[in-house]
């Protein structure tokens, strides 16, 4: 495969994750401990963006975690 042209098929391809399925990762990598098991996740993935971002929050929150630290990268800082 020559790196100037795409791949032709469509498997050979990176798909970029959604922003749901990142936040669905991120609560992953805390895995059962925190209540976040695969059914959550997974559910959590296939929401609309804006409802995984708050029902995300909401998870981390109630398990004791910075929310605000562990979604910053989705969290608009004010302009200065």
């Amino acid at each position: 495969m020559s790196e100037f042209f795409p791949a032709s098929n469509p498997e050979e391809r990176e798909v970029e994750p959604t922003p749901s399925e990142k936040l669905a990762n991120i609560l992953r990598s805390y895995g059962d401990d925190y209540g976040m098991d695969e059914e959550t996740c997974q559910e959590i993935a296939e929401q609309p963006f804006e409802e995984a971002f708050e029902t995300s929050y909401s998870y981390l929150t109630s398990a004791g975690l910075e929310a605000d630290i562990v979604l910053a990268d989705f969290i608009e800082s004010p302009e200065e």
